[in-house]
């Protein structure tokens, strides 16, 4: 049986890593290709749902496969499929029957992780083999089916949706697809209520018009009517094709297709164009999809414990890392992040829907998909999510300067598609969930990852240094304001900044002086200092030094003679919702205050062992 996870989290041992440049050419025949193929994993026996699913990842599409009742079922899904409020619903539901039933003996499901495929393979009651070879294209959203059998077998292909996808049979193939409003409701009434309506233009728009489906065919396939299926205990729309005759070999082409377009006509001979060069280039298509997984996997993989059994922890830690590296890369050029909250492999129940949606790009959350891919040197994929914020940083820069008088950048904690708050604003331009108001360090990590990708890479990214700098602005022109409003002078006796009011992650508000965010401005200012000479002009060096200066020192506590970081300062309230966060750690992960073997770490030990997890009400 699959197991219930396939996703274990071990013990650590001895490891090796490997980085090289994602340009490199990967050798041939390597010892960590063999390593690699002990971390596949393998199925013994069919699922029993959508949950018991494994995952299959292409560039900008995550499948889920499993065998369940002697069908071979997987859904799609896609970073570039929104609906109405930018979520990101499923492509639709693809079942493969065979007749005679293929999966009766000797059944086998295998993700082959350096090729990116899975196989399903089995033999019918009389000793027929069938494998089905799954893959997608890394450079276009694209997926084949390939069937072969020893002896010719019957094959039903069935679209099924649950998602008002207009699905019909055309001209022997399967097509769907779902248009979106020429104008989006949600944008237009979210920069209106927001305050932002005169800034339109420059408010990004990915959702206007934009239409989203498919086209299924294969030679040699013909009608098999349309009705209505039951997926989950969802209600489905139904298409189908089935071979004309018995055969020994299929491939199934899946080409989608997810672009803005005025008109549906103009996309359909789109898809119609895509389709017709997907069929005719099944074989190059491969090779290059296998050319970028040989760079991919040639240039980051953990390999610990070589030889060891699937029971021992620390090889499972190994495996992990692979697996959610490989995970990842079902998003490596798509316009959105990958959502926190399943990614492109949501799964259960109606899999459109997903735990915390209302929140969409959660930044809290969203950082902890991306962080890892700085380390993995998987610039690429981190590159979706950082050029997601730059591409909204000058309408911050806009919402800042009309409801605080200031030139910086605040980028929302719960940000949207379009980069506004997707819960809503008060009339000061604040997050009007009463815990967010002031909540802005997740913002910075996207800015200190822009700023770690250059010094990794030693390249320049477009504007990226700008977003850093705007932060730095915001809280320095915000609070210098707010406190010369309050005692007439904009810095405290020992010309620092006080920062006030401020939220120390969601449980600590009205905070002075928060840890995180001082660790944050600190980590931003550091690299921004470090950046190659003349990549900041002699102005900007000169404000983020003097601004380094005004950064006000860490909060401070101490216990039986023992000192840790404090939370903040002092703080007038704290959010009871269950979560327990801890800004006092934000000195080790993500801003690299304290970090092993390159500063003592008694202070972040001290923290550890003596700071409240969860604040006193």
């Amino acid at each position: 049986m699959p197991p219930k996870s396939i996703i274990r989290i071990g013990m650590a041992a001895t490891l090796v890593a490997v980085l090289a440049p994602a340009s490199a050419t990967p050798p041939a025949n390597t010892t960590w290709e063999e390593e690699l193929a002990a971390y596949n994993v393998v199925w013994d026996s069919p699922s029993k749902s959508s949950v018991d699913s494994m995952p299959l990842a292409g560039g900008i599409l995550g499948l889920n496969v499993w065998v369940e009742k002697g069908e071979l079922c997987f859904l799609m899904g896609s970073p570039n499929c929104m609906d109405e409020n930018g979520m990101q619903p499923k492509l639709g539901l693809v079942r493969l029957r065979f007749f005679p039933a293929v999966f009766e003996q000797d059944f086998r499901q295998e993700l082959r992780l350096a090729q990116s495929e899975i196989i399903v393979s089995g033999k019918t009651a009389s000793g027929t083999r069938v494998s089905v070879k799954l893959w997608c294209a890394v450079d276009q959203p694209l997926v084949h089916a390939e069937t072969t059998a020893s002896e010719p077998v019957e094959v039903t292909a069935s679209y099924e949706t649950w998602s008002n996808y207009d699905a019909k049979v055309d001209k022997g193939a399967i097509q769907w697809s779902r248009r979106l409003a020429q104008v989006n409701a949600r944008r237009k009434n979210d920069l209106e209520a927001q305050g932002m309506a005169e800034f339109e233009d420059k408010v990004p728009d990915p959702l206007s018009g934009l239409i989203c489906g498919g086209r299924m065919t294969a030679p040699g396939m013909v009608e098999a009517g349309s009705g209505v299926g039951l997926f989950n205990g969802l209600k489905t729309q139904t298409c189908s094709l089935k071979t004309a005759a018995p055969v020994k070999q299929l491939d199934l082409c899946i080409t989608l297709r997810m672009e803005q377009e005025k008109s549906l006509a103009t996309w359909e001979a789109q898809l119609d164009k895509h389709a017709r060069r997907a069929a005719q280039n099944a074989k190059s298509d491969r090779f290059a999809t296998q050319a970028w997984w040989n760079v991919f996997w040639s240039r980051s993989h953990i390999t610990i414990n070589p030889g060891a059994p699937p029971t021992d922890e620390a090889w499972q830690a190994g495996r992990n890392y692979q697996l959610i590296r490989y995970m990842s890369a079902s998003n490596v050029n798509g316009r959105a992040m990958t959502l926190f909250n399943g990614g492109q492999f949501t799964c259960t129940d109606n899999p459109d829907r997903r735990a915390w949606e209302g929140c969409q790009f959660m930044a809290q959350n969203q950082r902890l998909v991306y962080w890892p891919m700085l380390r993995a040197g998987d610039f690429d994929l981190l590159q979706v999510a950082t050029d997601f914020y730059r591409d909204r940083t000058e309408m911050s820069r806009l919402h800042a300067r009309k409801f605080w008088d200031v030139d910086g950048v605040a980028w929302s904690e719960a940000f949207s598609i379009f980069g506004l708050d997707s819960i809503g604003t008060t009339a000061d331009g604040r997050c009007s969930a009463r815990h967010l108001p002031h909540h802005y360090t997740s913002g910075m990590e996207f800015a200190l990852m822009m700023l770690e990708m250059g010094r990794y890479t030693g390249k320049e990214f477009r504007n990226y240094r700008d977003a850093a700098i705007g932060i730095i602005r915001y809280y320095d022109q915000f609070h210098q304001k707010s406190l010369a409003k309050k005692t007439g002078k904009p810095l405290d006796a020992k010309g620092h900044l006080v920062i006030y009011p401020s939220d120390a992650c969601e449980p600590y508000h009205g905070c002075t002086n928060n840890t995180d965010v001082i660790a944050g401005l600190t980590a931003l200012t550091r690299e921004l200092l470090v950046l190659p000479k003349g990549t900041l002009s002699t102005g900007e060096r000169a404000y983020v030094e003097g601004f380094q200066k005004r950064i006000p020192p860490f909060p401070m506590k101490e216990q039986e003679g023992r000192k840790y970081f404090a939370a903040a300062e002092s703080w007038e309230w704290v959010f009871e919702n269950g979560n327990m966060d801890f800004p006092q750690m934000y000195v080790c992960f993500p801003f690299s205050i304290l970090s092993l073997g390159r500063s003592d770490m008694t202070l972040a030990k001290n923290t550890w062992d003596l700071a409240p997890i969860k604040p006193a009400i």
